[in-house]
C-alpha cells in the first residue's frame, strides 16, 4: 500500500514544471534516506536521475546528494550502491568509486548472497579503473570480482575477460597465461554445451592475440562446428583461408540468420563477384545498400555492374546517389564512363571535375585523354 500510495505521488509530481518537480523529488530521497525506507528511496532516485539527465541538472544532484545525503554518513550498502550507480550516470566517477568502496565495507562475505554483492562491486569499480585509464587496479579489482563470484557461468566469463586483458593491456607472461587458459578450458567442461561456445569463441581471440595460431585454429575446426550459431560460422569463417571455404560459410550464415550484420553479406557478394556470378553479387549489393544507403561504395559498384551490363538507366541511378554522399574522383570519372551514352557534354563536365580532383598525373592523363576523344 506504501509503494502504491509513493507512485501516485510520484505521478502527480512528474507533471509539474522541471525545476519544482526534481526539488520536491530531492526532498522526498532526503526523507526516505533518514528513515531508511530502501525501496521508495530507490524509485525516487532513479526518477531524480532521469529528470536530472533530460534536463542537464547532473551537478545540481550531485551536489544536493553530497550535502543532504552522503553527510548523513553510510546507513546502508544496497541504499549506498544505488547512490553509487546514479553519481556514475551523472558522470562522477571518483565519487561513484568512493561510494562502491564504503559499501564493500558494510559487506560480510561470509554467505553466497553476500559473495555475489561483492563480486558485482568490485567489478563496477573495475569499470571506473578502466575509463580512468587505470589499468592495473583494473586488473586488479576484476580479480577480486572473479574471486567472490560464486555463479559457474559468472565465473569463467570474467576469467576469461582476466586472460583477454592480460595480454592486452599488461603483456603478462605467455606461460603464466597458458597455465590459466588449460584451467579455464577444464572449468568450461562443466558447462552446459549452449555456455561453452562463448568461452571457446574467446580462447580462439586469446590463442590469436598470443600468435599462437596453431592452437587457435585446433579449436576453430574441431570445436566450433558442433555449435550451430551465428558467432561460430563468423569465428570459422574469419579463419577460413580457402575462399570456397568462406563462400559456404558465408552462405550458411545469410540463410540460416537473414538479419545478420550486412556487412557479411557484403562479403558474400565481394566474392560472388569475384567469381563473375554477377547477378548474385548485385542482387546482395541492393539488399545491403536498402539496409544501408550510406555505403557509398558500393552504389559505385552497383553503378559500374549496371554499366557493364549496359543497364543506363540504372548506372545513371546509383552514381547520382553515390554523388550526393562523396566527392571522390574516382566516381566522377565513372559518371562520366555513364554519360557518355546518354548526355556528352554532361560526360564531360564529370570528367573536368575528376581532372581537377585526381592527384596523380596519370590519372589526370586519363581523363584528359576521354575529354579529348569526346571533344573530337
Amino acid at each position: 500500500m506504501r509503494l502504491l500510495i509513493l507512485f501516485i505521488i510520484l505521478v502527480l509530481t512528474i507533471s509539474l514544471p522541471n525545476n519544482q518537480n526534481l526539488n520536491i523529488l530531492l526532498n522526498k530521497l532526503e526523507n526516505y534516506y533518514t528513515s531508511n525506507q530502501i525501496n521508495q528511496f530507490k524509485l525516487t532516485m532513479d526518477l531524480i536521475k532521469e529528470i536530472a539527465i533530460e534536463n542537464n541538472q547532473n551537478e545540481k544532484v550531485i551536489e544536493f546528494l553530497k550535502q543532504k545525503i552522503l553527510n548523513q554518513g553510510y546507513k546502508n550498502p544496497f541504499i549506498t550502491e544505488q547512490l553509487a550507480d546514479t553519481i556514475f550516470d551523472l558522470g562522477d566517477y571518483e565519487l561513484s568509486q568512493k561510494l562502491y568502496t564504503e559499501a564493500i565495507k558494510y559487506i560480510n562475505p561470509s554467505s553466497k548472497i553476500s559473495s555475489s554483492i561483492l563480486s558485482r562491486l568490485f567489478f563496477k569499480i573495475s569499470q571506473i579503473n578502466l575509463l580512468q585509464g587505470q589499468i592495473q587496479d583494473y586488473i586488479n579489482n576484476l580479480n577480486k570480482s572473479y574471486l567472490y563470484e560464486i555463479e559457474p557461468e559468472n565465473k569463467i566469463n570474467l576469467k576469461t575477460q582476466i586472460i583477454k586483458d592480460q595480454i592486452t593491456y599488461l603483456k603478462n607472461d605467455p606461460t603464466k597465461i597458458i597455465n590459466e587458459i588449460k584451467e579455464l578450458i577444464e572449468k568450461s567442461n562443466t558447462l552446459p554445451n549452449e555456455k561453452k561456445e562463448k568461452i571457446y569463441i574467446s580462447l580462439v581471440e586469446i590463442y590469436s592475440n598470443l600468435n599462437m595460431e596453431d592452437e587457435a585454429r585446433k579449436i576453430v575446426e574441431n570445436i566450433l562446428p558442433q555449435f550451430n550459431t551465428s558467432s561460430s560460422i563468423i569465428t570459422q569463417y574469419q579463419f577460413a583461408k580457402d575462399k570456397e571455404k568462406q563462400k559456404q560459410l558465408l552462405e550458411r550464415l545469410v540463410k540460416e540468420y537473414p538479419k545478420i550484420d550486412p556487412y557479411y553479406i557484403e562479403q558474400l557478394a565481394n566474392l560472388y563477384y569475384e567469381e563473375n556470378n554477377i547477378d548474385k553479387a548485385k542482387e546482395l549489393y541492393i539488399h545491403v545498400i536498402t539496409a544501408i544507403p550510406t555505403k557509398y561504395h558500393l552504389l559505385y559498384k552497383l553503378a559500374q555492374i549496371s554499366l557493364e551490363q549496359k543497364n543506363l538507366y540504372d548506372a545513371k541511378k546509383y552514381i547520382d546517389l553515390a554523388l550526393k554522399q562523396t566527392g571522390n574522383p574516382e566516381f566522377f570519372e565513372l559518371a562520366g564512363d555513364i554519360y557518355q551514352g546518354m548526355d556528352k557534354n554532361k560526360a564531360i563536365e564529370f570528367y573536368q571535375k575528376a581532372y581537377e580532383l585526381y592527384q596523380e598525373i596519370k590519372d589526370k592523363a586519363k581523363v584528359r585523354q576521354k575529354i579529348s576523344n569526346l571533344q573530337n
